[in-house]
């Protein structure tokens, strides 16, 4: 039933094309003769002919074509890249590859282990609280458990653990954090620290060869640091070649001490 109604209104709506076709041409044959003569009516013919030639020619100039093979690579990361430029927002994202600064020499990272403060940072996604606080241990297979902690607007506070791996033995200070088992592990390189006051760390990752995020961390024994401390960390990112403009102050404004 519904075919044979399918079937019939395409019928009906080829027999009013022709009818309209039809009646154009009674019209003309009839009306244009009597005005103005067999000629006036071919040459309204002619127009109308040339005007459909003309639209259809229109229609096929914006048709689209299917993309070259070689357009294909392409085309399939743009929804990529636009969803990885949506979640990069506010953070420091750049073309090229990451840089590689040097690290602090002889790091000893049980010097390094407990309470760090969140002084200034690169916005991360993950991070939306204030009072962020850093809490490093030594587990019992040599691994570093991580435990950040922030307080959220509502008063509760939020908490996160991981563990960190050196990256690479000749150099500890190269680390690599994790937070969740099916993620693969964040550089997590400390620039330079005095482990009693300050320690700079850096963060980057490569993607895809073209481009990369960089994450920097500000960090103190206390909820401050002196200016002319900040300002001596980021010099060490920009003579690497790190832009800083992003980086903004954590608050730790009227925080617990422990959260």
């Amino acid at each position: 039933m519904q075919a044979r109604g399918i079937s019939f209104a395409l019928k009906t709506s080829y027999r009013a094309k022709e009818h309209v076709s039809a009646h154009h041409r009674t019209f003309c044959n009839k009306g244009e003769r009597q005005r103005a003569g067999n000629n006036s009516c071919a040459a309204t013919g002619k127009e109308s002919q040339g005007r459909e030639q003309t639209e259809s020619k229109s229609v096929k100039e914006v048709r689209l074509q299917p993309p070259s093979p070689k357009m294909v690579p392409a085309l399939l990361l743009l929804p990529a890249l636009a969803g990885l430029l949506g979640v990069a927002e506010g953070q420091a994202f750049h073309l090229g590859r990451c840089p590689s600064p040097p690290v602090q020499e002889n790091f000893d990272v049980n010097k390094y282990l407990g309470r760090w403060y969140e002084i200034e940072k690169i916005p991360v996604s993950f991070e939306k609280g204030s009072c962020i606080q850093a809490n490093y241990s030594l587990k019992e297979n040599g691994n570093i458990k991580v435990i950040n902690k922030e307080l959220r607007a509502d008063g509760t506070v939020n908490q996160i653990e991981g563990e960190a791996t050196p990256e690479n033995i000749t150099e500890p200070a190269k680390l690599g954090v994790k937070f969740f088992w099916l993620m693969p592990s964040a550089p997590y390189w400390v620039l330079a620290t005095d482990y009693e006051n300050y320690a700079l760390v850096y963060s980057c990752t490569t993607i895809i060869w073209l481009f990369h995020l960089d994450h920097v961390w500000i960090l103190g024994r206390n909820p401050y640091l002196p200016p002319e401390t900040v300002t001596y960390l980021k010099d060490i990112l920009t003579s690497n070649n790190i832009d800083i403009e992003k980086i903004t102050t954590t608050d730790q404004v009227n925080c617990p001490e422990y959260l």
